[in-house]
């Protein structure tokens, strides 16, 4: 008669009660059969394995997937035969890990000293973390134990090995965080690991002088932990290096450098390895990831002030042999008004006429800089955000408190252009060049055939007897007055006046409609005259051709000329955001949405679009719309790593 060990299952793992330890139970009772995706992914799916012991192997596995993945094969389709036998050499070892046991103790307790230490590595197929508990007893005796690992595949588009490194990193420090504020050892010292020097240099230089990339992952970091807890280990040393390149699990059962880690980490004094030396190529690969954080004067071997690019070249922008000899610069420079010198340091500034001014030095004698590239514009961004976006005379002041930009007031003023915030508060709508006429609006036909005018709106009436002190219009009382104001506006001169009280009169909608002004003294009866005396219909005929000939020759020229609205503009584009304006609301209230379509029109210039806001899709002229933002800016954020959102998205912001 046996007596089995009771057991318990806790998120996927099971504790022996008896012995008080931690195993795994995989269950291969179904055959491989015909392997597609789908039964990849679901085999994978159930190794559960939270606390990350048997990271070694399941990266393998997803490691495996994202082969499947690049491989554009569908859910149901047959695996390769290279693939199918990787795949059958990593399924038939997963029953080795049924045999794995872990005592469930981690040796902590009171009187014992508790040490925290995490090592990182990356490949190119991943990168992982894990972290090892160390207790020590008042006899210096130590107990290390596997406390938890983390691990994510490397993206396919193929990161370089030092980013992934820092990625690492990255990794884990944010799991030694989760630790000890799980395990409530937020004052336990740690010690963290890694081999790559160049991720160790990073992390002692400052974030602002790194590119954004990786100044975002060691800005995190430096948050964390603390950079003098970062030391260097040997890659045959690294435990994680067995988490980002992946094991089999009949190479995990028996793994001391998993389980126990290096041997040195038994040691209370954990030894503290000095980074070695950088080689020349991860030198080169360190100075790749600086930013560009000023610009050089070079002084030696160059005859003239040069700036340096990204890519490295050297543009120069003014003769410093002249300066150097204290000669001045030429009279065609710019800044011969501003009598340039050159400090102790190189750098070049203003020798101005404030220099026994009580003011600090930089003030006096500020920093020359040019009008463009990416550092001044770096400054005005930053001076921009600090006058809480100022306008160009603000903006230029605080400027000048330590650089002086050559024109820089065109710069200033350019930069507040382009920044979105200002654009929204500004509410600038856009505007096209004036279309040409319509074809009914200039040729001969009857009155409202082809168009219609809504000059005054829809009018509010109130129906019913009920008393109030409001004056309100009744129907009848409002179609008279509409009549009326009907016939005066129909009355008004669409040409010049004359002068002279005996030439012709000046043409009115109202001829157009009844032969005479709506507003006119009644004509005189002619009933009393005989009709034989009158050729009514050749009369008709003559004044209604002689009214349209005077349209023609008096007020169509006068509708060649644009007033406004003079010179094409930019065209909008699908995917520009704009703000819808709202006469009723200020600009920073405008409704926001994203143009879909354009409808050019037969001049090839958009003066309509349609856009989707967050109520729906509308159709709008451009002249009741602001650029916000342009398409081409969507794909410039996609070099930084920004994510755009949709107009929907956008629209509920």
């Amino acid at each position: 008669m046996t007596i089995e060990s009771p057991t318990a299952t806790v998120l996927g793992l099971r504790w022996d009660a008896a012995a008080d330890e931690l195993f795994f139970k995989v269950d291969l009772k179904e055959s491989l059969g015909f392997l597609t995706k789908r039964r990849v992914l679901s085999a994978v799916a159930k190794l559960f394995d939270p606390t990350g012991i048997l990271a070694p192997v399941v990266i393998t596995g997803k490691i495996f997937i994202q082969r499947l993945w690049a491989a554009g094969l569908s859910w149901d389709e047959p695996l390769p035969d290279e693939l199918q036998t990787t795949w059958v050499a990593f399924y038939s070892e997963l029953d080795v890990i049924n045999k794995i046991r872990i005592p469930r103790w981690l040796g902590m307790a009171e009187g014992r000293a508790t040490t925290l230490l995490g090592f990182c590595d990356a490949s190119t197929l991943a990168y992982a973390a894990v972290i090892y508990i160390r207790a020590t007893d008042a006899e210096g005796h130590s107990a290390v134990s596997l406390l938890t690992a983390r691990t994510k595949v490397a993206p396919l588009k193929g990161a370089t090995i030092p980013r992934l490194e820092l990625c690492a990193a990255h990794l884990l420090a944010v799991t030694l965080e989760n630790v000890r504020i799980s395990l409530r050892l937020t004052d336990t010292p740690y010690y963290l690991w890694s081999d790559s020097r160049i991720v160790l240099c990073w992390l002692r230089k400052p974030p602002t002088t790194l590119k954004p990339f990786v100044s975002n992952r060691v800005h995190q970091i430096h948050e964390l932990t603390s950079p003098n807890c970062w030391h260097y280990v040997r890659s045959a040393q690294n435990p994680a290096d067995c988490a980002s390149r992946g094991i089999r699990a009949s190479q995990l059962l028996d793994h001391p450098l998993w389980w126990q880690g290096p041997g040195w980490i038994m040691d209370k004094h954990t030894p503290n390895f000095s980074v070695i030396e950088l080689n020349d190529e991860e030198h080169n690969i360190l100075q790749s990831e600086q930013r560009v954080s000023s610009f050089v004067a070079t002084t030696t071997h160059q005859p003239a002030l040069t700036t340096r690019r990204r890519d490295g070249q050297m543009i120069p922008l003014i003769d410093l042999a002249q300066i150097r000899k204290g000669t001045g610069v030429s009279s065609s420079s710019k800044l011969k008004s501003l009598n340039p010198y050159m400090d102790d340091t190189g750098v070049l500034r203003v020798g101005g006429r404030i220099s026994k001014a009580d003011l600090p030095e930089d003030r006096r004698f500020p920093i020359i800089l040019p009008k463009h590239g990416r550092l001044v514009e770096l400054i005005i961004r930053h001076a921009h955000e600090t006058t809480l976006h100022g306008g160009p005379q603000l903006v230029l002041q605080t400027l000048r408190s330590r650089y002086w930009i050559l024109n820089g007031r065109q710069a200033v003023r350019s930069y507040g252009q382009k920044c979105v915030i200002c654009r929204r508060h500004r509410g600038v709508t856009l505007s096209q060049q004036m279309a040409s006429l319509p074809r009914q609006r200039i040729s001969t036909s009857r009155a409202f055939v082809s168009s219609g005018v809504d000059y005054c709106g829809p009018f509010t009436v109130r129906v019913g007897a009920k008393r109030s002190r409001t004056k309100v219009l009744w129907y009848n009382q409002l179609q008279t007055l509409a009549a009326r104001i009907e016939a005066c506006l129909n009355s008004r001169p669409i040409t010049p006046l004359y002068d002279d009280p005996n030439d012709k009169l000046a043409l009115t909608p109202g001829d157009f409609l009844i032969g005479a002004p709506l507003i006119a003294v009644p004509e005189a009866t002619v009933t009393a005259i005989p009709s034989n005396r009158i050729k009514q219909w050749l009369w008709v005929r003559h004044v209604h051709q002689k009214f349209w000939q005077r349209w023609s020759e008096e007020y169509l020229s006068t509708l060649q000329t644009r007033n406004k609205w003079q010179k094409p503009t930019r065209d909008v584009r699908r995917g520009d955001v704009v703000l819808v304006r709202n006469e009723n609301l200020a600009p920073t209230h405008w409704r926001l949405g994203r143009i879909t379509e354009i409808h050019p029109g037969s001049d090839g210039l958009t003066r309509n679009v349609t856009l989707r806001t967050a109520s729906g899709t509308m159709t709008r002229a451009v002249q009741k719309l602001c650029r916000l933002l342009d398409s081409e800016h969507f794909e410039s954020t996609a070099s930084t790593g920004q994510d755009v959102q949709n107009s929907t998205d956008l629209a509920t912001t």
